[in-house]
């Protein structure tokens, strides 16, 4: 076999993947196999462990192409992997190649290069014998059997001399024979050509293939000599436990941790700790103790209490850590797991003794500060961000493909759209009968399905994981080489496979937000505090029974909005149920929910694990309770269990069906119940989400839903200030109206930088205004307070405008947005003014006394003004002239018109006369060549209209020039489809 082979990780310049290469190197009974990717350790790991399985020796090696020279290296050991790791590390840091003077770990092979063919003309270059001597008798050139050119010829004669050891490097980066096309195809995507273009070289590329020999048989005893001094083991480089490096002397990590456990629980429970509580803590601190993860628990108690003395918001918990007490008791979480029935064992199970996964949420405008505490205080030797890898997916490697081999855009688009890239390429044609039907009738198409299916699942390109970080008790070069801003090669899974410790430092947008708010409540209010607001407050729940949730956390989408109307949530609780229910699958019991709400019977012990839920299996938890109740599993077990079933094992299903039964008879159950209870955990196994979860995300949902309820102004300010989509801005300001909050537009000489909260209105900020930054915004501020005529525009002019920096666009945006509105003349007349002034000589007509007189202009059209209002401010406060049409349509046709927002929001269905600004239209023809139209518009929010064709050519005279105006139509609604009946 040959030594130079590039794996997929040779990004875009291999198509041998690692799992096809070791099946070929089983097949033909190699004993060992060797990558040696180009400017890359990243694939070594994956390599070694999937050699080490098969029995067959891994040898790991890269190339590197530094200062035009090729230099293949090869770790003899696994001090020699480190190096290797550390010679990347630094190429990625510098594109260079630096050795030490002894480099006793390392086997290197002097590629093609400068050095290797200057070679030719003279023997004694002294960077070569620097080279030999650094390496020992480690040192190879390397020799491309394939090369016929003289200068290859007369290196081979220098080597034969046996000055120096030579050694064939042929580069191998496909197979078969049969994947030349397919290798061609991805160097066309590499390099950006056709693969048209590329055709002319076949024959030398196919010498690229894994089973085309060449002259391999040259120089095999020093390649033997290689192979053979060549011994590695990466088991010694496991990393048993996360180790906390901050104990005092004497103090061991489970001492620590049970010491802070404790002083948290008599803090939480404020001393009166029951006998609940105490025994599932010393249980708790027990398994992790037996597991080793003490010093995990440590670790992420002190980034968290990093974050909380830096008064940076923590989530109250994700994922399942919230059901560990000693989570809730060290601050990490901040729900009660007891009170909550949440089960330590759906977050950390002695029988599978997984690392734990604690995923915390801070500010996002705080998560680079606790990175980079994490950094400083672990050491950034110790400490990594964790990169990811992009691959060739069905759709993407379609259009890559289809690209280079010259198919149109058209078509390339057209048959994208067929692809769903969660499914391989061949999953897609199983089950899409008109992707099927467009390929097998384009005999071009099919040829190229064939090259996608051999690229698809190769790497693409490299980027960063959005939250992970890893902690290393060692150097992390010892695992991992990194990029020059320190992220890893590896992927999280290998970390974690290799016992590193990975922390997911999530940030949440909304945990700024709540803390803004708080910030504002506390100049009234200074000892408010949101962990201490009581979860049965009416006010939030009838807010939240009305879904009147937009800018709160998980709760304001359309389809959440009806769920709530649905549940109308009364407890803290069904705001979680909310959640777990809001999902595919679980949509269908949302209905169901809300009938056994009202009828629900607490009848026998699935009732009793059920009440909460009114007898619906909603969270993973009851499932594990349920198999406790019934089939005496303890927690552990039921976790399994839980697990298995979800993953659908037929054979282990089948095996616990009969166990789950049989304990269950055992346990005084009827076999019928027991039958029927087993096939209901079956059935919303799938489904079942983890409560814990659903409790964490529910407690912020439902401190926004109080601050919203009971602080509507300065909730409002804040989300109004923090949105930029133009729709939702919409829908805030007709909710705001609806709430009889007013929204003032900015002013000149009262606006502050952002929103300012007054009795009843919201008075818009000058930050908000389009090319109006905050240090602009700052300087108008400063200055107004040194004028003495408001009413005078030289004034203006001279004393805040101009002494501000603002320029003539921003004047513009300015008089657009209402700043001068206070003047009471038109805003044309003062756009006009303002900007002459700016041209005018300003200290001279000052100290001269010259004069200045207003040039009065009639006012813009009010589309225009509306236009230029919402292009300044990002909505339209004054001019809103889809609130005025739909006043003016309503006295002119003397009858109730309403908007389709309004009709969807309220789940009426049936005919109702809509206002509607045509936005856009699409005219297609039907199957039998009929014309019929789509209408893109709006009518209070974004809407799409079906025209028919029989509407369509009654009203076409009317629909081929509608665009950009508005339209009372009556419109069949229903929840899927919004058709036009007829035009007013």
């Amino acid at each position: 076999m040959f030594i130079n082979v590039k794996s997929e990780y040779s990004f875009l310049s291999s198509l041998i993947k690692i799992d096809d290469y070791i099946d070929e190197g089983i097949r033909r009974k190699s004993d060992y196999l060797a990558i040696s990717d180009i400017n890359t350790t990243r694939g070594l790991n994956k390599f070694y462990n999937k050699c080490i399985k098969n029995n067959i020796k891994p040898i790991l090696g890269a190339e590197f192409i530094s200062k035009e020279q090729s230099y293949i290296i090869y770790a003899k050991n696994e001090k020699g992997v480190k190096r290797l790791y550390e010679l990347d590390y630094q190429f990625a840091s510098s594109s260079e190649i630096i050795f030490q003077k002894n480099e006793p770990d390392l086997i290197l092979i002097l590629g093609d290069g400068k050095l290797r063919y200057r070679l030719n003309k003279d023997n004694n270059i002294e960077d070569i014998k620097s080279l030999d001597k650094t390496f020992n008798n480690n040192f190879y050139m390397g020799y491309n059997s394939y090369d016929q050119s003289s200068l290859n010829f007369n290196f081979y004669k220098v080597l034969k001399r046996g000055d120096y050891k030579g050694i064939v490097t042929d580069e191998k980066n496909f197979l078969y024979e049969s994947d030349l096309s397919a290798f061609i195809n991805l160097s066309a995507i590499k390099e950006n050509r056709t693969v048209n273009s590329l055709r002319k070289y076949n024959s030398l590329i196919m010498n690229r293939c894994l089973g085309r020999s060449g002259d391999g048989e040259k120089f095999e005893q020093n390649q033997l000599q290689l192979i053979n001094s060549i011994d590695i083991d990466l088991s010694k480089n496991i990393s048993k436990k996360p180790i906390y490096p901050f104990l005092s002397a004497g103090i061991t990590d489970d001492q620590q941790l049970e010491k802070i456990a404790k002083l948290g629980l008599n803090k939480r429970l404020s001393g009166n700790i029951g006998a609940e509580y105490l025994n599932r803590l010393t249980y708790e601190l027990q398994v992790i103790k037996n597991l080793e993860f003490s010093s995990y628990f440590l670790i992420v108690w002190d980034i968290v209490k990093f974050a909380k003395k830096e008064n940076i918001y923590v989530g109250p918990g994700r994922g399942s850590a919230a059901g560990s007490l000693v989570s809730y008791c060290m601050g990490i979480t901040d729900i009660d797991p007891v009170k909550n029935n949440l089960l330590f064992e759906r977050f950390l199970n002695p029988k599978r003794a997984n690392m734990p996964d604690i995923d915390l949420d801070f500010e996002d405008s705080s998560r680079n500060e606790i990175v980079d505490y994490v950094v400083q205080h672990y050491g950034k030797d110790h400490v990594c961000k964790i990169g990811t890898i992009s691959r060739f997916l069905a759709k993407s490697v379609f259009r890559d493909v289809a690209k280079v081999n010259g198919v149109s855009k058209d078509k390339i688009d057209f048959m994208s759209k067929l692809f769903n890239s969660n499914l391989s390429i061949s999953e897609n044609l199983k089950t899409n009968n008109k992707l099927q039907k467009e390929i097998l009738v384009d005999t071009i198409l099919t040829n190229l399905i064939d090259i996608c299916i051999k690229i698809e699942g190769l790497p693409r390109q490299s980027s960063i994981h959005a939250a992970g970080v890893i902690i290393s008790p060692k150097n992390i070069l010892n695992y991992t080489s990194l990029t020059d801003n320190n992220v890893s090669l590896l992927e999280a899974y290998e970390l974690e496979e290799m016992g590193l410790l990975k922390i997911d430092i999530l940030s949440l947008s909304n945990l700024t937000f709540i803390h803004k708010i708080v910030d504002e409540i506390r100049f009234k209010e200074p000892d408010f505090d949101i962990r201490k607001i009581p979860l049965n407050d009416q006010n939030t729940f009838d807010l939240l029974s009305s879904a009147k949730t937009l800018g709160i956390f998980q709760l304001e989408s359309e389809g959440m909005r009806e769920t709530l109307k649905i549940i109308k949530p009364q407890s803290f609780e069904e705001i979680a149920i909310a959640l777990a229910l809001y999902r595919p699958g679980p949509k269908d019991s949302i209905s169901l929910y809300n009938k056994k709400k009202k009828e629900f019977v607490n009848r026998n012990a699935v009732d009793e694990v059920l009440k909460d839920t009114y007898g619906i299996i909603i969270y993973q938890e009851q499932i594990m309770l349920l198999s406790n109740v019934i089939a005496g599993y303890d927690y552990s077990q039921a976790d399994i269990l839980r697990r298995a079933i979800s993953k659908k094992n037929g054979e282990q299903l089948l095996s616990i069906e009969k166990d789950f039964i049989k304990r269950g008879m055992s346990n005084g159950y009827k076999e019928e119940f027991v039958v029927s209870t087993y096939e209901e955990i079956k059935k919303f196994a799938n489904y079942g989400f983890n409560k814990a979860h659903a409790f964490g995300y529910a407690k912020v949902a439902y401190q926004m839903a109080y601050l919203k309820a009971n602080y509507p102004l300065i909730f409002s300010a804040e989300i109004f200030f923090n949105t930029y989509k133009s729709d939702k801005k919409k829908m805030l300001l007709s909710e705001l109206k609806q709430e009889g909050i007013k929204v003032v537009h900015p002013n000149l000489l009262y606006s502050c930088q952002e929103i300012n909260v007054d009795v009843g209105c919201l008075h818009m900020g000058f930050n908000l205004i389009e090319s109006i930054g905050p240090e602009t915004s700052s300087a108008i501020i400063f200055n107004r307070h040194k004028i003495k005529n408001p009413n005078d525009l030289v004034e203006l002019i001279s004393v805040v405008l101009q002494p501000s920096n603002v320029n003539a666009t921003q004047i513009k945006n300015l008089v657009h947005a209402g700043c001068f509105d206070y003047l009471k003349k038109e805003r044309r007349t003062v756009e006009l003014n303002l900007l002459k002034l700016m041209e005018t000589d300003m200290i001279n007509m000052m100290d001269f006394g010259g004069s200045f007189d207003i040039i009065e202009r009639s006012e813009y059209p009010i589309e225009e003004l509306s236009r230029l209002e919402f292009e300044s401010l990002g909505s339209n406060i004054k001019y809103d002239l889809f609130e005025k049409n739909l006043k003016g349509f309503i006295e002119k046709f003397k009858m109730r018109i309403t908007t389709i927002d309004k009709v969807l929001e309220y789940k009426a269905t049936g005919k109702f006369n809509c206002l509607v600004k045509v936005e856009s239209l699409k005219v297609i023809n039907t199957t039998k060549g009929e014309p019929m139209c789509f209408i893109n518009g709006y009518s209070e929010s974004k809407c799409g209209i079906t025209v028919f064709p029989g509407t369509y050519q009654k009203y076409l005279d009317i629909i081929k020039n509608c665009e950009n105006k508005y339209l009372v139509m009556n419109l069949k609604i229903s929840k899927e489809d919004v058709i036009l009946d007829l035009i007013y």
